[in-house]
């Protein structure tokens, strides 16, 4: 992780030195990519969660891109679940209009998991109609499986 690390700064350096804005707005979002999926695995280490935080930052300030808004709010998600914040993260994504469908999909996805942890079914009924709505298969199919895990 540490090579790849190295080799999206060279490459982010790189794209600053030629001023390519996109070159630097992708590497940025890989940079954060690759530390979330660190972030996610559990991996104990504070460097990783801080550069998430960075990348997506500097990455926000380049563009107001949705994929950086979606980084941040699964970094919240990877760091406090259960959180009143990582619903409200998630839910920004969810419900702003504009926003790709698949970063989209994937917030509801989360959003999903964290309201059936906190068993809030009015805000997952108001969630599976917006999913219906936008044909979101993948977050219906969780739903099933997690209703039946309530129910069992």
């Amino acid at each position: 992780m540490v090579a790849a690390e190295m080799c999206y700064r060279k490459s982010l350096q790189l794209a600053s030195q030629q001023g390519s804005w996109s070159g630097k707005l992708s590497s940025l979002l890989r940079l954060a990519k690759l530390a979330l999926e660190v972030c996610m695995a559990n991996i104990s280490n504070d460097h990783w969660p801080s550069l998430v935080q960075e990348a997506t930052t500097e990455a926000l300030k380049l563009s107001l891109c949705p994929m950086g808004v979606l980084l941040q709010a699964l970094l919240q998600y990877s760091r406090k679940m259960g959180s009143r914040e990582t619903r409200r993260m998630l839910e920004r994504v969810v419900y702003q209009l504009g926003y790709p469908e698949t970063v989209i999909s994937v917030a509801r996805w989360y959003l999903l998991r964290h309201l059936y942890a906190k068993d809030d079914y009015e805000l997952i009924d108001a969630l599976i109609r917006n999913a219906k709505a936008n044909g979101d298969v993948r977050t219906l199919e969780l739903d099933k499986k997690l209703s039946a895990e309530t129910s069992s």
